[in-house]
């Protein structure tokens, strides 16, 4: 069950003193992902949907239940990444060395005319999955480093989704970026270590 292989994580997240809720749905939902991350006052939600629309189980490619635990485990330390992010104060805060662009007014009703009218908000979220991606990598080299390349080469298929190009979710250049997990530096405090590479990381420069 997947939900035993987060177990590990959310241990860690106790560790971590993270304000961190778990909360499963498993009544009907209207299209929410399987596994999300909400932020409520100063706490955060881990939502696990368990049933689509219809009220069966959830099947989801996204969280496909056959997935190694190790793979479940990095999508599950990915949302403990925005988890670390808030709790800190630091969400969208770019990292030192970094200028962030001046805000812009969104306009249009497609994802595509949003994305163009304020590329400072995708950018500024990019960033934020950037270095969600580089912690489910730091957590797999720090639980089990014989799985780092099946997660880091499972990673890079996912974002590799043409649909997600100049999106959200395109954070390939900081997957890219930890393709040796020697990258990730000595061994040290999960976060931290993410943040060290997150921050030198530059993506608007070609590989």
């Amino acid at each position: 069950m997947w939900t035993d292989a987060a177990r590990p994580v959310l241990a860690e997240a106790r560790r971590a003193r993270l304000p961190l809720d778990v909360v499963v749905q498993p009544q009907p939902n209207a299209g929410e992902p399987p596994l999300a991350i909400a932020f409520i006052g100063e706490r955060c939600k881990l939502v696990l949907t368990m049933r689509g629309p219809d009220g069966k189980p959830l099947e989801d490619a996204r969280f496909d239940a056959t997935l190694p635990a190790v793979i479940l485990e990095a999508m599950v330390a990915h949302e403990l990444g925005h988890c670390w992010r808030h709790a800190r104060g630091d969400w969208h805060a770019w990292p030192a060395g970094f200028d962030a662009p001046h805000p812009s007014s969104p306009s249009g009703t497609d994802a595509a005319s949003r994305r163009a009218a304020s590329p400072d908000r995708v950018e500024a979220a990019r960033r934020e999955e950037g270095f969600a991606d580089l912690v489910a990598l730091a957590w797999t080299l720090q639980r089990d480093p014989a799985a780092y390349a099946i997660v880091h080469g499972w990673l890079t298929a996912q974002r590799a989704d043409p649909a997600h190009e100049g999106a959200e979710h395109d954070t390939r250049a900081w997957v890219r970026a930890a393709r040796d997990p020697a990258a990730f530096g000595p061994p040290g405090p999960l976060f931290e270590r993410a943040r060290r590479l997150w921050a030198e990381v530059d993506p608007t420069q070609a590989p």
